[in-house]
Parts: C-alpha cells; sequence; structure tokens
C-alpha cells in the first residue's frame, strides 16, 4: 500500500527552512552542521506525523540507523471475542483483526536540489531490518526522475516538500507543528538524543 498524499501549492523552500530553523531552536537542537539540520528534520517529521495520528514509536536517526529514521505505526491490533455455534451450544472464540501497520521513515533534508533514489533504498532497507509493513522516504524539496522510479520499483511511498506542506496544514488543525515543543520526557520516549 503507497501512500497517497495530495500536494500543497503554497510550498516554498526559503519559507520552509526557516520554520524549521525556528522549530530546531525551540527544541534545543543546533542546526550548525548537516548533523543538526538532519536531526531537526526528523524531529519535525515526527512531529506532523504525530499530529496527524501516527504513534511514533522510536526516532533512531543518525548515522547507522540502516535506513529507519522514524518508526512509527498507525491503527491497532485489536481482539474480538465473539460465541459461535457449535454441536453441544455455544462456544467462545476469539479472532484477532490487525488495522495496525507500521512505518519505517527515512528523512532527507536539503536546502535545494532533489534527493536521488538513496533515501529510497535507505527506507527499502529500513522496512526490512526494522520490520515494517511499509517504507516511506521523506525529502524536503523532491525526488529526482530517477528517485520515484526506484520508489515505484521498490514499492517506498514518497513525501515531498509540497505533500509535507499538506500534512503540516493538516496537523495545523489540531496543533501548529512549527511551535511544538517536545518534553524531555517524550524525547527520552522515542529515543531521540
Amino acid at each position: 500500500m503507497v501512500l497517497k498524499i495530495p500536494s500543497d501549492d503554497s510550498y516554498d523552500q526559503s519559507s520552509f527552512n526557516y520554520n524549521l530553523s525556528r522549530f530546531a531552536k525551540k527544541n534545543g537542537i543546533d542546526i550548525s552542521s548537516t548533523v543538526g539540520e538532519g536531526n531537526a528534520f526528523e524531529l519535525f517529521v515526527a512531529t506532523v506525523l504525530m499530529l496527524n495520528g501516527y504513534k511514533i514509536d522510536r526516532i533512531v536517526g543518525g548515522s547507522g540507523d540502516q535506513g529507519g529514521d522514524i518508526i512509527a505505526h498507525k491503527g491497532s491490533n485489536r481482539t474480538k471475542t465473539e460465541s459461535v455455534p457449535f454441536t453441544f451450544g455455544m462456544v467462545s472464540e476469539t479472532k484477532r483483526t490487525s488495522k495496525l501497520v507500521k512505518y519505517c521513515i527515512q528523512c532527507k533534508f536539503h536546502f535545494s536540489g532533489n534527493e536521488g533514489n538513496r533515501a529510497i533504498k535507505d527506507a527499502n532497507l529500513g522496512k526490512t531490518k526494522y520490520k515494517c509493513n511499509e517504507g516511506v522516504a521523506v525529502s524536503s524539496t523532491s525526488f529526482t526522475p530517477g528517485g520515484y522510479e526506484a520508489a515505484e520499483l521498490m514499492k517506498i511511498s514518497t513525501i515531498n516538500g509540497s505533500q509535507l506542506t499538506y500534512l503540516i496544514a493538516k496537523a495545523s488543525k489540531k496543533q501548529d507543528p512549527w511551535t511544538y515543543k517536545w518534553t524531555s520526557d517524550d524525547l527520552r520516549k522515542v529515543g531521540f538524543n
């Protein structure tokens, strides 16, 4: 199942970069290095997903994450007990209904230029490593034609800057993700350092 996310034509890279730096500062992330920029982007994407109803299991991020910056899920595993007829009366039978989808999300931040197929390959690797149902590559800009082709072949969902803007607007109905402040306890729970 590939995610289908509409685009938002109001996407503006320079505004996005400015707002990301404000978000990073509010959450105590030094973005004076590319590592800091990447960490801020990963935390911001996790915030947007959380405000859109996803449960953030872990923010792995950093070097050696094997393609899994964020591990999240949506839905739930439920068990349902119902009585079913049996030869000598009724018996209870437990059925497990699963609507839980686990996502491995690979994030790539760029000031300009588009992401190639590396994020796609990383998301595919992370999907396997972290035993996820779906792999997702997120770029602050967009993907090259080769990146989109790789995503289609590997069945990896892509979220580009315009689609991320749509998710930000949707999340803003609940709370503005740009102004969201993570508590140190919440950051610890999801493993964000």
